[in-house]
């Protein structure tokens, strides 16, 4: 039974960079499908949608900027 409330709250934050990449003109599913595959492929959990598409994905870089 636990499962299914951690799969819930992991589908519900998975809507929060949908709906960035959405809110900034992008391709919502194109965005996220990147991102995921650039942190399986960097081994870097901390990429994000880059909503104001400086081409930085990294949190640390863009809460820097």
């Amino acid at each position: 039974m636990e499962q299914y409330a951690f799969r819930g709250f992991a589908d519900a934050l998975e809507n929060i960079p949908l709906a960035l990449a959405e809110n900034s003109g992008l391709s919502p599913i194109d965005s996220l499908t990147d991102v995921k595959a650039r942190q399986v492929k960097e081994n870097n959990p901390a990429l994000g949608v880059d909503c104001m598409l400086r081409g930085t994905n990294g949190v640390y870089s863009i809460i820097l900027c």
